[in-house]
């Protein structure tokens, strides 16, 4: 049992996302791949993702959201948490977590 984080940052390139660092990577959709054969492998892991526009390349994103989104879910969508915090449920416990299987937490921040 344990937790992992990953801090990504995407850009969009000739009709793809990619991780990246000023330059793009890696194809944002291998990634993915990787996440979703981690989370398979390991059913006790909870992994906190968090992911933004690489800023350069924050002008690439600009009305994507959506988009990305979709290859999100496509990818990993049967273990994307779907409690959101709120004043009625401030946390999330790991029991649920792990009771529904939803153990990607997600954090998507863009412009």
């Amino acid at each position: 049992r344990g937790v992992r984080a990953l801090d990504l940052r995407v850009s969009y390139h000739r009709n793809l996302f990619y991780v990246s660092h000023t330059f793009c990577c890696l194809p944002f959709s291998e990634v993915l791949a990787e996440i979703r054969t981690f989370l398979k492998a390991y059913p006790k892991e909870v992994l906190v993702i968090n992911l933004k526009a690489d800023y350069p390349h924050r002008a690439t994103m600009t009305d994507r959201e959506q988009e990305l989104w979709e290859l999100i879910a496509s990818k990993i969508g049967p273990w994307l948490c779907e409690v959101q915090p709120s004043f009625d449920h401030p946390s999330l416990a790991f029991d649920t977590l792990w009771a529904t299987n939803r153990r990607a937490v997600l954090f998507f921040e863009f412009p």
